[in-house]
């Protein structure tokens, strides 16, 4: 998937551009929220919770090429 699909496939589903831990790990087929924390920790977080879907993908996108 391209960044510019998983964008749009995230968005979608959550009705906006900002996703929860809760809500990305569910997308990922995750059980529990901490197994994504290396994807958003550092990231502007607003409302304490809720992340900035764009940049959550550039965060996934990275760490799966590393």
């Amino acid at each position: 998937m391209t960044e510019s699909e998983l964008v749009k496939a995230m968005t979608r589903q959550e009705g906006g551009y900002f996703i929860t831990k809760t809500r990305l790990a569910r997308f990922i087929g995750a059980k529990r929220p901490e197994t994504v924390s290396r994807y958003v920790d550092g990231l502007v977080v607003l409302n304490n919770r809720y992340y900035f879907i764009p940049d959550v993908v550039q965060r996934m996108l990275a760490d799966t090429k590393k």
